[in-house]
Formats: structure tokens, sequence, C-alpha cells
């Protein structure tokens, strides 16, 4: 559903200075920081400082995703299921593009209250699929917002299927 152009906008699938409204599953899956180019300042080989480093790829990072369901699931007809949580994901991620030494990022944390819609019969018997999710994400905290932005604010990013 996310990787063909046309489902969602572009404008909500590139990277900025600022976050966007959409998360798509995979990387380090920091909800809050869905879009976000994270510059980090950073030193470069030649030991001079380099603010131009941007944190939105990379082939190395950890990161420690949560949910706690809070709700039991609502079910209505076997067709769907709604279930809240809150959620704190937290990561670093490799800065050094140059050589092969690790060198990690700070951590980035965030943490929400979302929801997820769960379509279980959205599909035929005959198509062996699973469900499609539709998640409502409210990153509440940031523990390093974009400039302008404060730690505590309302955001909210959308998502298809399941962020980890």
């Amino acid at each position: 559903f996310t990787r063909s152009a046309g489902w969602i906008s572009m404008e909500n699938v590139g990277f900025g200075n600022t976050t966007n409204n959409f998360h798509s599953t995979g990387g380090l899956n920091l909800r809050g920081y869905a879009g976000y180019k994270m510059g980090e300042s950073t030193t470069d080989m030649i030991g001079e400082d380099n603010d131009d480093n941007f944190l939105y790829r990379g082939t190395s990072g950890i990161a420690f995703n949560t949910e706690i369901d809070f709700t039991n699931n609502i079910k209505r007809m076997n067709y769907f299921g709604l279930n809240s949580y809150l959620f704190m994901d937290m990561g670093v991620i490799d800065q050094n593009y140059r050589d092969n030494k690790l060198s990690f990022s700070s951590i980035y944390m965030d943490a929400g209250i979302g929801f997820a819609l769960e379509l279980s019969r959205l599909w035929s018997k005959n198509i062996d699929a699973e469900p499609l999710v539709l998640r409502l994400d409210f990153p509440l905290f940031l523990n390093k917002p974009p400039a302008g932005e404060n730690y505590i604010d309302f955001r909210c990013v959308f998502g298809i299927n399941r962020a980890f």
C-alpha cells in the first residue's frame, strides 16, 4: 500500500526539517520523527564540525519500540477490531557514512497514544492475505523536537499496518 505512488501523497512521504503525518514501517520506527531529517552536528574526518549531517538514513541502528494495549479488542461481527495503546520508541542511528567505524547519534525518543483499526474480513476467503491495519498515532512527546516545536505538543501520524 505504501510503495506505489498514488496511495499516499508525495508531500507526506518525503523528508524535511519538520515532521510529517505519515509513518511507514521499517527502519527504527520512531513514529514521532516520521519524515524528519534529524540534523545533528558531527565531526568529520579532519576534525572539523560538519553541521549538514542529517540522520534520516543509515545502515546501522538500534531501537526499542513498545506498545502497551490498554483496552480489550472490540469486535463486531468479526469484520474489524479496534485497539488503543500507549507507545514509546527510542533509538540511535549510525551517523558515520565515510568508513566502517560505528559512530552512533544521540538518543531520539517519542511517546504517546495510538489507535489501530484491524479490518480482518476485507479480502475474499480465496486470497491468503494479512488483515489491513490502519493506525492513528499521537506522539505527544519528542525529546529532540524540530526547531520551533515544543517537547510536548499535539502531533498526529497516520500509518498502514503495524509499526513493528
